[in-house]
């Protein structure tokens, strides 16, 4: 299911959008910004596979509010919905998806949300057991991984948290992204997620606040990490 969020100030304009999304036969959950800066306040990475942004809103500019969203997430999707074609340069800038000029047509729409459905599925995803389910998690939305005693604690970039009993090496092992970076041994890192390094600290400060250890033999090499993989997506 694609969770989407739609940034919208004309309520006529939703309603004739969700109508189209209701037509796409595209499971879906959703949720409605009528200002910009609301949106991205509240925003994290991994929240939605797809975002519906305005470019004209009475409160803010759809154009900036992407440009702040990119500056958080490079790997969302997003559509402009504008009555305009003067911002084909800025929807390139900023890697936007689709370019909806009003007024679209629902098969507009169902092309969006079916590319999107298809982008989520070919994320890598991993398996494991959790309360005595299997669940599938996408692997670029975890942010760390924490030892503690005999269970891993995956924490999701959305905050989920899931708890699963196994070992931090056996579950190093299921990841395929390069991203992951062993700190601790009670830690495994996300690097993609990562905003700042504290040295003094030997810390890396993940997206929402959170706090990952590294151990103190390993606090260069954890640096050196970070860089590396920094330069390689610049490179991209």
């Amino acid at each position: 299911m694609l969770n989407i969020a739609i940034c919208e100030d004309d309520q006529r304009e939703f309603d004739y959008l969700l109508s189209c999304m209701n037509e796409s036969q595209v499971e879906f959950a959703y949720k409605y910004f009528t200002d910009g800066e609301d949106f991205i306040k509240q925003y994290y990475p991994g929240e939605y596979d797809l975002i519906f942004m305005d470019i004209y809103m009475k409160e803010s500019n759809g154009v900036d509010v992407v440009s702040k969203v990119r500056e958080l997430d490079e790997q969302a999707i997003i559509a402009f919905i504008t009555t305009s074609t003067d911002h084909f340069a800025d929807g390139y800038r900023l890697h936007v998806n689709r370019y909806l000029v009003k007024p679209f047509s629902a098969d507009d729409v169902k092309e969006v949300m079916v590319k999107a459905e298809k982008e989520l599925a070919l994320k890598p995803h991993i398996d494991v057991k959790c309360e005595g389910k299997m669940i599938s998690l996408i692997e670029c939305e975890i942010s760390y991984v924490e030892q503690d005693g005999h269970y891993v604690y995956i924490h999701m970039v959305n905050n989920d948290q899931y708890k699963v009993l196994t070992k931090l090496d056996d579950f190093e092992k299921l990841l395929t992204l390069d991203s992951f970076y062993r700190c601790h041994q009670s830690y495994l890192v996300n690097l993609a997620h990562v905003i700042s390094f504290d040295k003094d600290n030997r810390l890396f400060v993940m997206k929402g606040g959170h706090d990952v250890y590294i151990r103190r033999p390993s606090i260069f090499e954890a640096k050196k990490a970070l860089q590396a993989y920094l330069f390689r997506k610049s490179r991209l």
